[in-house]
């Protein structure tokens, strides 16, 4: 988790860090954390709408 916050820090896009922090959030078990539906939210918001931060956690998580 130590690295994931460096990495999101250091490499992500200031206009993105939040939205990487909130996914980081959800994924807290094991040493890989993560959610692969809210993953492809990026995905799916990027190809809807042109641009990723419009990712709708709620729509893929139950």
């Amino acid at each position: 988790m130590q690295r994931a916050h460096c990495i999101i820090d250091n490499c992500a896009h200031p206009m993105c860090r939040e939205l990487v922090r909130d996914y980081l959030k959800l994924g807290t078990q094991g040493q890989t954390p993560h959610t692969l539906r809210a993953a492809f939210a990026f995905h799916n918001a990027f190809s809807e709408t042109g641009d990723m931060r419009n990712a709708d956690y709620a729509r893929y998580i139950k």
